[in-house]
């Protein structure tokens, strides 16, 4: 049966989770605005105190559901069932962790308590004997888990909350779960992916404290899994953006093989989600200058992926977008333009081009299909013209 603490903390992510929802029903967010958010944690909402503690009886009740399930055949007995004196301390015992629960509540814990509750519940799992990926796992505790991880998302959304990751022990229990079970694999990589989102100083504290990080996310990304590599894509895109020391461990960890591997997947039939995300970190990497397009052209699958998209007619116009976008920052220098011409970009955004004219139809789609034609008309005249130098160092 799960700890107090454990009960604690999933009946407070209940909550997160609840406003959460709510917000995205409304299209508006769940915490107060950014001038009140440094005194208040995300439980500052306004249910009542009937609704928290019917949310605690069902956090705890469900915690055990074999007692749950003597309790319900009991009551389904009637009056003439008599509980045995086992039973009457089990009950005893249940009502005095719901009172504990209630009481502990009403103290309204702060978003740095949660955090630092979800921590501990995480170093707990990962120093415990047997962890690793391939381990006999109990399916309760992942459960737990994989909860506690959802509820710590939320909690590092706030710059200032991800940043205090570092000062509350949390980046090594989370790097460490990277080699757990699938299910907390992917739930740490989305939390470090929301932690590392425009934060360098985040992405500067895990490379610091967990350099090895970066392959475990990279390993991820190779997976033949693809909700797995996409889920770790996301990690790695937010984690490499705009920061060079993060790009330099990228590439010596073999990010781009890993990037070319995820593109296989994507383009065998791994799904578009993935095949976009691929995409995306492969244009905000070319973006980043001639130092980063070179060892991505290196790898001959980013490119084939790239244009395996654009001969797709079933792929999605946001993908297909997507790919002529990573064409665009891959053409960014003169080696690169004649790396892409030999391999004949310009004839297959030639031919995605009169696919699309083609297939054009009217209103909202239309607009967008004729946007995208406009941009591979754009890219594909860029790669085809003379060689022109943008700086010294883009030779």
């Amino acid at each position: 049966m799960p700890s107090m603490r454990s009960v604690f903390f999933m009946t407070a992510i209940c909550l997160l989770t609840f406003f959460l929802v709510q917000s995205e029903n409304e299209n508006e967010s769940v915490f107060l605005p950014a001038s009140d958010s440094a005194n208040s944690g995300p439980l500052a909402g306004d249910l009542g105190s009937d609704e928290m503690e019917s949310l605690l009886h069902w956090a705890i009740t469900n915690s055990d559901p074999e007692k749950l399930r003597k309790q319900a055949l009991t009551a389904s007995a009637g009056d003439n069932k008599r509980m045995t004196v086992e039973e009457l301390k089990e009950l005893a015992a249940s009502q005095a962790r719901i009172r504990e629960a209630i009481d502990a509540f009403s103290e309204e814990p702060t978003e740095n308590e949660l955090m630092q509750e979800a921590i501990d519940i995480i170093k707990s799992f990962v120093e415990g004997d047997g962890f690793g990926a391939e381990s006999p796992q109990n399916e309760t505790e992942v459960d737990s888990l994989e909860n506690t991880l959802k509820g710590l998302q939320i909690l590092v959304e706030p710059i200032d909350n991800a940043n205090d990751l570092k000062t509350m022990g949390g980046i090594r229990p989370l790097a460490r779960l990277l080699e757990g079970p699938r299910r907390l694999r992917i739930g740490a990589a989305k939390v470090i992916g929301t932690a590392a989102s425009n934060n360098p100083t985040f992405q500067g504290h895990l490379l610091e404290e967990e350099p090895a990080a970066m392959g475990r996310l990279l390993s991820l990304v190779r997976s033949p899994d693809a909700d797995e590599s996409a889920r770790a894509l996301y990690a790695v895109a937010a984690l490499i953006r705009n920061t060079e020391k993060a790009q330099d461990a990228f590439f010596e960890t073999g990010g781009a093989e890993a990037v070319g591997a995820a593109m296989k997947l994507a383009t065998a039939g791994g799904g578009w989600k993935l095949a976009s995300r691929t995409l995306q970190l492969t244009a905000d990497l070319a973006a980043q200058g001639s130092h980063v397009r070179k060892p991505l052209m290196k790898d001959a699958a980013i490119l084939q992926g790239v244009l395996g998209v654009l001969a797709e007619a079933d792929a999605p116009m946001d993908v297909t977008e997507n790919a002529v976008f990573a064409l665009e920052a891959l053409a960014g220098d003169s080696s690169s333009k004649a790396a892409l011409k030999l391999a004949g970009a310009d004839a297959a955004l030639s031919a995605a081009e009169a696919r699309l004219k083609a297939a054009a139809g009217v209103g909202a789609d239309a607009d967008y299909t004729e946007e995208v034609v406009e941009l591979m008309a754009r890219v594909r005249e860029d790669i085809a013209a003379p060689a022109r130098e943008i700086g010294s160092g883009e030779l």
